[in-house]
């Protein structure tokens, strides 16, 4: 009996620390703390970069000047870059994983900066950030010699182009520009977002936000009931 309640255990541990790739973090669904505690942080891996990161390190916090990312996701975004440079296009990270405390930091220098409305639509509380998952990344690419060229909508094609193929990585755009009340975010050209290469391709094939895809996924199981 003792080892039959071991075997239990061991097993509610192993889901426990398992990293669950299509977790819906948002304003509405906040991370566990535990998962957090248990999961996300004993996964995370320091990812190199060469983008001028100080003024993001800055205004958050991060004395290290590091980046973490989890494993896989940083693994594929590395794969993303290097196939992005043999098209010509200088690719890096600006952000990647943040714990509570520096994404409460970047919150606050927000709210200071552009005041409670603005706010509300561009920043996420700790736990309620995709930041804090170390699956979401910040991105940025260089052009006429200067970085924060995926913010320019002159360079839409550049855009568009990382846009479309960033599922062959595991990766989507979470915040599109069409479906800013779905997500309750405005459009984010930067922000990416590690699914896993199945549900990436799922999603971007079905043009789904990850909001919709648990909303069909609900009405699915209601169905099947």
């Amino acid at each position: 009996m003792k080892l039959f309640i071991s075997f239990i255990f061991l097993c509610i541990i192993t889901l426990v620390i398992e990293m669950n790739y299509e977790i819906l973090v948002n304003k509405d669904n906040p991370i566990d703390i535990n998962y957090y505690d248990n999961v996300v942080k004993p996964s995370l891996v320091e990812i190199d970069y060469f983008r001028e990161n100080d003024d993001v390190f800055d205004e958050i916090g991060i004395s290290s000047k590091k980046i973490y990312l989890e494993e896989n996701a940083g693994k594929y975004f590395l794969l993303l870059r290097t196939f992005l440079k043999k098209k010509g296009i200088i690719f890096d990270i600006v952000s990647g994983f943040l714990s509570l405390e520096e994404q409460q930091k970047k919150y606050d220098s927000y709210l200071k900066r552009n005041g409670i409305e603005k706010t509300k639509m561009k920043m996420c509380l700790p736990l309620y950030s995709e930041h804090n998952t170390g699956l979401a990344v910040d991105c940025d690419f260089y052009k006429n010699g200067t970085w924060g060229e995926i913010c320019n909508e002159e360079n839409e094609s550049e855009i568009n182009y990382i846009h479309s193929i960033i599922h062959n990585f595991g990766f989507v755009l979470r915040y599109p520009k069409d479906k800013e009340r779905i997500t309750n975010m405005e459009y984010e050209p930067w922000h990416i977002r590690f699914v896993g290469k199945k549900l990436a391709k799922e999603l971007y094939d079905n043009n789904l936000t990850l909001e919709e895809y648990y909303e069909k996924k609900m009405r699915n199981n209601m169905r099947n009931k």
